[in-house]
């Protein structure tokens, strides 16, 4: 934006990588993904050599390992799709919602407070969210397995609609064929 114009130059192989490495990261599925990515990846890539001088050309390497570590098949969905997957069962408990977001805000306040300092908060909000996480996935497990058997009619209604479910039904779908 800040040339003014587009040219083919201006997107050969080493320019395009960054923005080819954000779409396999983030996945096309939406908007929102880019951005996440583009904040996430590439925000410490520019701020880790300013604190640590010496890491300057390990740095040029992390965005391709990043491309080969999630650059199986995750286009279409990416590995932000992914991650938020895993989230979905702490994202509808509503205790472990609040949990989610009430662990990081008790950390910010105790070290706006002096408390704890800057690792403290960084890591213990991670390692709270990602406990959190672990819990509620747990308990879901729990739930389901306590779960009596809903007839296919009412997945979705009278129990909650879940991943494994499209695929059951698809290969119902195709034996009936």
């Amino acid at each position: 934006m800040q040339i003014g114009s587009v040219t083919p130059e201006q997107f050969n192989f080493v320019a395009g990588m960054p923005i080819f490495l954000v779409a396999v990261f983030a996945g096309l599925g939406a908007l929102g993904n880019g951005l996440f990515v583009g904040v996430a990846l590439y925000g410490p890539l520019l701020a880790v050599p300013v604190l640590f001088p010496s890491t300057e050309n390990v740095i040029h390497v992390i965005p391709a390992l990043t491309g080969i570590a999630f650059g199986g098949g995750v286009v279409s969905h990416g590995a932000v799709a992914r991650m938020r997957e895993g989230f979905e069962a702490a994202i509808r408990n509503r205790v472990a919602l609040a949990a989610m977001i009430g662990i990081p805000v008790v950390l910010w306040l105790l070290r706006l407070a002096g408390a704890v300092h800057g690792w403290i908060l960084c890591w213990g909000s991670v390692l709270g969210v990602f406990a959190v996480r672990i819990w509620a996935n747990n308990r879901e497990q729990r739930v389901i397995a306590s779960e009596p058997d809903v007839p296919v009619e009412w997945w979705g209604v009278k129990r909650p609609w879940r991943a494994a479910d499209k695929e059951v039904l698809d290969h119902a779908v195709t034996a009936a064929r």
